[in-house]
């Protein structure tokens, strides 16, 4: 079902309600059909649900979500959310850190962001 929910998320995207269509979803896992995502759409105020309809039914971002998937699959990402926090080398695109899946305790956060913020801080006094 992820697949089909993210490929709503891009159809929301269109018309900038992309994050919020994705708060919806997490919070109650819609049905994966048009009409029950088209009134999802219609709750968080994208305004053309023919447009969304379409994008969805059409599969208007279907390769670029399985590319997605794809590449996630290949770093080791296997679930949603999955959150990775670290340092990310902006020269070779690589991000050198740590990766959080599921339900994990505000603490571990914390503990992480603060572990990176630290070393961002040391790396960019050098």
């Amino acid at each position: 079902e992820a697949r089909g929910l993210a490929e709503a998320s891009e159809c929301a995207r269109d018309q900038g309600k992309f994050w919020a269509m994705q708060s919806l979803i997490y919070q109650k896992e819609p049905q994966l059909d048009v009409e029950s995502l088209a009134g999802v759409a219609k709750r968080i105020g994208v305004e053309n649900i023919d447009k969304f309809r379409s994008c969805f039914k059409n599969g208007k971002y279907t390769k670029k979500v399985l590319k997605d998937m794809k590449d996630g699959s290949r770093i080791g990402i296997q679930g949603t959310p999955t959150f990775i926090i670290g340092l990310q080398d902006h020269e070779s695109a690589t991000v050198t850190g740590e990766m959080f899946s599921g339900a994990v305790p505000e603490e571990k956060f914390v503990q992480a962001l603060e572990k990176y913020i630290l070393l961002s801080k040391a790396a960019s006094s050098r």
